[in-house]
């Protein structure tokens, strides 16, 4: 189960609410998420629920300072109506957000990454374990 991604950084959310909101609500998703989880966890012992940190995956790509994302914040496109786009970028791969509310095919092909590590540990030893917590 994947937790709620900092939504304070999406362009399009902060067009209906400021930043420190956005991040006000992601949190308490994020914990009410957890807790109830843990809580079915304690009545279905047999039953084995983990929860995808994606929320730390995002925070980390966003915030820590690499050259490999050029633009961390703006989108790659604008859509002017459902069949327009305006390009604010050459390069989308170095952007990560494509458009208000999707990240770009990098940022996603990470995130699979990280999810494909934990589903299957014997392949490559797991180093997605950071992002992994028990409900």
């Amino acid at each position: 189960i994947f937790n709620q991604v900092p939504a304070q950084y999406i362009p399009d959310a902060l067009t209906i609410a400021n930043a420190s909101i956005l991040a006000q609500m992601t949190a308490g998703f994020n914990y009410f998420i957890t807790s109830n989880l843990h809580t079915i966890q304690q009545v279905h012992t047999q039953a084995s629920i983990n929860i995808f940190d994606v929320h730390s995956l995002i925070l980390k790509v966003i915030t820590q300072n690499t050259d490999y994302f050029a633009d961390t914040t703006n989108s790659c496109w604008d859509s002017v109506n459902a069949t327009t786009i305006i390009e604010n970028c050459q390069d989308p791969n170095k952007n990560v957000f494509l458009d208000n509310a999707h990240f770009t095919y990098t940022v996603q092909e990470l995130i699979a990454d990280v999810v494909r590590k934990f589903l299957l540990p014997s392949y490559e030893v797991n180093t997605a374990s950071c992002y992994i917590h028990n409900a």
